[in-house]
């Protein structure tokens, strides 16, 4: 299993052997096995850190931090622990290391509760945060 904030292989993804793909929300999330992977729109460098809402299926996640190094990555890995109340090692990046179209497998128990927690983070997010 890959480390915070490191790649999962392509492989990996290969052998999720059930999954499902669902439009909640209007994020575009895939129902895996072992959790849901959720897709994420990175905004390094914002000004502020936070979530933003909702850009072409994709969580809309603004961050301060410079994308160099995986600190970006990093950061958006704390803001979506303590924005769905989770732990960082319940968050892993999938795809995306080097790119704002990222993808995170958040695993738990209740699949279905992780979505709800992010769906409301739709409706909480903050509009003034600029990405």
């Amino acid at each position: 299993m890959a480390a915070t904030g490191q790649t999962v292989s392509d492989s990996f993804i290969d052998r999720l052997t059930s999954f499902v793909c669902a439009r909640i929300g209007l994020i575009d999330f895939v129902f895996a096995e072992n959790g849901v992977i959720l897709p994420v729109k990175a905004f390094p460098g914002a000004r502020r850190t936070g979530v933003t809402g909702v850009h072409d299926g994709a969580l809309k996640v603004a961050v301060s931090e410079a994308p160099e190094k995986g600190k970006a990555t990093a950061a958006i890995i704390r803001v979506l622990a303590d924005a769905i109340g989770i732990k960082k090692g319940q968050i892993q990046l999938i795809s995306g290391q080097t790119s704002t179209q990222k993808k995170f497998l958040i695993s738990g128990p209740d699949p279905q509760d992780i979505v709800a927690r992010i769906t409301r983070l739709i409706d909480d997010s903050d509009p003034s945060v600029e990405p």
